[in-house]
């Protein structure tokens, strides 16, 4: 999971800082010196204790409940896109058999046979999308959130590996 290329800004350093304190006009401020974050590469004032241990726990159990929701994630897609799948045949076979050998879709045809005809094919081919959309959208998010709270582990990973060595 650590990634050594990980880019750490000043703020980064100050977000996970006891000490650190908020400004509208110049955002995170320490409270030591009333002035945004102003070292090269470490802080000789870093007080890495209460948030610090706060978020890091707050990620680690972020992973823990996205590996748990994995299964069902997965789980779902499989249901969502074969039933998704299933529906989209369901349409095709509906034209197949009902609306072309009897032409209802031709523009000469009228009557209220050719309008549910239609209804009946279009609901069936927004459902059909509709439901492979509602199991590719939760494996997207879960993909988002799982790269996102990697990331930020990552940083939390370099700023330890900074402040060890001090």
């Amino acid at each position: 999971m650590k990634n050594y290329n990980t880019v750490l800004k000043n703020t980064d350093h100050c977000a996970l800082c006891d000490l650190r304190k908020a400004n509208l006009t110049l955002g995170l401020i320490c409270s030591l010196t009333n002035s945004p974050p102003g070292f090269d590469t470490t802080c000789s004032n870093i007080k890495l204790d209460i948030l610090f241990n706060h978020q890091t726990k707050e990620l680690q159990e972020k992973i823990e409940e996205l590996n748990f929701s994995k299964y069902r994630i997965y789980q779902n897609l499989i249901i969502y896109v074969i039933t998704g799948i299933a529906t989209l045949a369901l349409c095709y076979i509906y034209y197949i058999k009902k609306i072309k050998p009897h032409g209802i879709l031709r523009i000469d045809v009228t009557g209220y046979g050719a309008a549910a005809s239609f209804a009946v094919l279009a609901l069936l081919f927004i459902l059909g999308f509709a439901l492979i959309g509602n199991g590719i959208q939760p494996l997207v998010a879960y993909n988002r959130t799982k790269e996102s709270t990697i990331n930020k582990l990552d940083k939390i990973e370099t700023l330890i590996s900074l402040y060890q060595t001090k």
